[in-house]
């Protein structure tokens, strides 16, 4: 059984899309493609998390677990590239 506070965030997160893909797109390279990238991961699991309350709850468990971690380790590679790039006296 899903939650109805799991339905409102996919809600909101979906009504947010075209704002964050604004922004991204704006931000250009290197930043842009990798919010995107990890907005979608976010958004992956959040539609994981209902899912589980529906169908097949480990499956979506793990996929919904899965992207998470994605997510932390896209966002830890893209502090690490930022950092490096400061360090060399390159704009981000």
């Amino acid at each position: 059984m899903f939650q109805p506070s799991e339905i409102v965030v996919l809600i909101v997160s979906l009504a947010m899309s075209p704002i964050i893909v604004t922004s991204a797109r704006r931000l250009g390279e290197p930043l842009g493609p990798r919010i995107m990238w990890v907005f979608a991961c976010v958004f992956v699991a959040y539609v994981a998390t209902v899912l589980e309350g529906i169908v097949l709850f480990d499956l979506f468990n793990l996929v919904e677990h899965a992207f998470l971690m994605l997510t932390g380790v896209l966002l830890m590679l893209g502090v690490v590239r930022i950092s490096r790039r400061v360090q060399n006296g390159r704009k981000l």
